[in-house]
């Protein structure tokens, strides 16, 4: 037996189309966020081998990828490890967000209201219930794009910054 759907319904328990999209957007921008940080660490790492920089950054979550990316920022460039220290409570509130978003389970109630699922332990184990509106989704997308984008003009400014350091062959 198939449910079928016509364009203005969809099966029950099924999130809205734009939800999806929404979180699908989410992934893409916060995957750019985490390269645009790997990208960071492994300039900084100072070595023309990038095998090192990707050894270094395998497998690091993004809130470890932007501590190293501080941490070597300080070492080298303090002006772009200023800037970038900034950055570091928006991109943890992001990561947190997306996390949230995506590791949660979707579904509908009637009405066609998209609701997200978690599941907890406290005293035993609990479901927690709420909506979501997949404006709220795209808008912490939109903030990691945004992030992303000032990571990689900081990292280009901390390139800047070493080369006017560096001392004249």
């Amino acid at each position: 037996m198939t449910n079928q759907t016509t364009s203005n319904t969809k099966p029950r328990g099924r999130p809205s189309p734009e939800l999806l999209e929404a979180l699908g957007w989410l992934t893409v921008t916060s995957s750019n966020l985490e390269a645009q940080l790997a990208m960071g660490v492994w300039g900084m790492i100072d070595d023309a081998d990038t095998k090192k920089g990707a050894a270094v950054t395998a497998g690091r979550t993004v809130q470890e990828l932007a501590d190293l990316y501080f941490s070597l920022a300080k070492m080298t460039a303090p002006e772009t490890a200023q800037k970038f220290h900034e950055l570091l409570p928006r991109i943890q509130a992001v990561n947190e967000a997306r996390n949230r978003y995506v590791h949660s389970i979707w579904g509908a109630l009637p009405g066609d209201k998209d609701v997200r699922f978690r599941f907890s332990e406290v005293n035993g184990y609990r479901v927690d219930a709420e909506l979501a509106e997949p404006a709220e989704v795209r808008h912490v997308a939109d903030d990691a794009l945004g992030l992303a984008t000032v990571v990689g003009e900081i990292t280009r400014q901390w390139a800047a910054e070493c080369s006017r350091a560096a001392p004249d062959p």
